[in-house]
C-alpha cells in the first residue's frame, strides 16, 4: 500500500509526442487510473507537453512517467525541449540523491521512461548509471 499522506498521490505524465496524436498517452492514462482505482488511491493525474510548450513538471510529483514520441534521439540533442528536459531529469536525479530530503522523509519520485524519453537518456549515458527506472505501473489483471 502507498501511503500518501492524506493527499493524492501526485502523477506527472511528460508527453514527447511532439503535438502528435498517440495511442501510448490514453494507455498510459489507463494503467495509471486503474492501478489507482485497484489501490483506493487519490491520485492528482497532470500532463505536461514537453516538445510543444517546454513544459516540464516541478519536484513535488511521487511518480513522473515520461512517453515516448516520433523522431530520432540524437537528432534533438540541441533543441530546446531536449536541452530542459535533460536539465529537469538532472534535477530529479539531484533531488532524490540529496541527503536532507530523506531526513524530511520525503519519498522519492517514480520515474518511468517509455520508448524515445529512454533513448535520449542512453544517448547522454553520463547519466544512465544514476537513474533507476522503473517500467510499469504495478497493477492487478485480476479485474
Amino acid at each position: 500500500m502507498i501511503e500518501t499522506e492524506s493527499r493524492p498521490y501526485r502523477v506527472a505524465v511528460l508527453d514527447l509526442n511532439a503535438g502528435h496524436p498517440n495511442q501510448g498517452m490514453r494507455c498510459i492514462s489507463e494503467v495509471v487510473y486503474r492501478w489507482a482505482e485497484e489501490n483506493n488511491i487519490e491520485i492528482l493525474y497532470d500532463v505536461y507537453d514537453v516538445r510543444v510548450k517546454n513544459e516540464l513538471p516541478d519536484t513535488s510529483y511521487d511518480m513522473y512517467i515520461s512517453s515516448g514520441g516520433p523522431g530520432d534521439p540524437l537528432s534533438s540533442r540541441f533543441d530546446d525541449w531536449d536541452i530542459n528536459w535533460n536539465k529537469w531529469l538532472r534535477n530529479i536525479i539531484r533531488w532524490n540523491e540529496n541527503p536532507q530530503n530523506l531526513t524530511k522523509k520525503i519519498r522519492f519520485p517514480h520515474l518511468s521512461l517509455l520508448s524515445i524519453s529512454q533513448q535520449i537518456l542512453q544517448c547522454r549515458s553520463y547519466l544512465q548509471k544514476k537513474v533507476h527506472l522503473l517500467w510499469h505501473i504495478p497493477y492487478s489483471s485480476d479485474a
